[in-house]
């Protein structure tokens, strides 16, 4: 849907076909510099990374509902079938075409905004891949106090991958009070300096401040629990989810296969000659 929408509203602007499908394009094009710039700058870009159609379609993929992306890609949908219905109509001026881009761009960001706000989400999953254990959950909605996590380590680490997939995604979804720092200086991380601390991540929270390497999620987790004072949880043991094994037995198979199947075949080819 939001691509049609995009297209709709391209294709209302555009002279031609050519034109609309160059700028539909182009926009496609660039939700992915925006993702890969936002990688590396965090902040703002970040964010609205997150509502670029590839991280949907990802965090839809993980079984991740998420309230604002949802509502913001709704938004944007809908926002180009109305661009395409004031662009299309002949009848109308310029002036009240213009002034109805704005004010429909001027609704879209304020929906944006709002929707930017929203911290609702559904782990759908089956395994709860996007979730913390339900005692760590828990006890993560006891802690009050913000928490500053500052990461210095580059866009292309695989360490930082690692700590996003994860840690980072999860507290998003349980701390209300998260906020998340880029600090790396390189893309890569090879030509970092001793000085720049690279590798170190950084946790803050009412004054006090702890540095671990370690991207591992038990190791956060204690490490935010010392700094919170909350006692870390006992975890009771859950049953893993094993996925659906495949509990039928191809009989004769061999013999479709292997005999059959070469025999039909080389019959329909006799067909055929004949």
């Amino acid at each position: 849907m939001l691509s049609a929408g995009i297209a709709v509203a391209a294709a209302a602007l555009a002279e031609n076909a050519a034109s609309a499908a160059i700028v539909t394009l182009g926009f496609t094009v660039g939700t992915w510099a925006l993702e890969y710039v936002a990688a590396y700058r965090g902040g703002f870009l970040q964010q609205l990374a997150n509502y670029t159609p590839t991280a949907a379609l990802r965090s839809f993929e993980h079984g991740l509902l998420q309230l604002s992306t949802s509502i913001a890609m709704l938004a944007i949908s809908v926002a180009g079938f109305a661009l395409a219905a004031i662009w299309l109509h002949t009848g109308r001026t310029w002036r009240f075409r213009l002034v109805g881009t704005a004010a429909l761009i001027l609704v879209l960001a304020l929906v944006g905004f709002g929707a930017n706000g929203l911290r609702g989400s559904w782990d759908l999953s089956e395994n709860r891949r996007n979730s913390f254990s339900r005692e760590d959950e828990a006890a993560l909605r006891q802690i009050r106090p913000a928490l500053k996590i500052t990461v210095v380590l580059s866009p292309e680490d695989p360490r930082l991958a690692d700590l996003e997939q994860n840690v980072l995604r999860k507290l998003r979804r349980v701390l209300t009070r998260l906020e998340i720092h880029y600090v790396a200086s390189t893309v890569t991380g090879l030509f970092e300096k001793p000085e720049d601390h690279y590798g170190e991540i950084w946790y803050e929270m009412s004054g006090q401040r702890v540095m671990e390497r370690s991207t591992i999620e038990q190791v956060v987790l204690e490490t935010i629990y010392q700094l919170a004072g909350v006692t870390a949880p006992q975890h009771i043991e859950e049953n893993v989810f094993g996925g659906y094994p495949l509990t039928a037995y191809p009989r004769g198979a061999g013999w479709i296969f292997y005999v059959l199947w070469p025999l039909m075949v080389g019959f329909v080819w006799w067909l055929v000659r004949s």
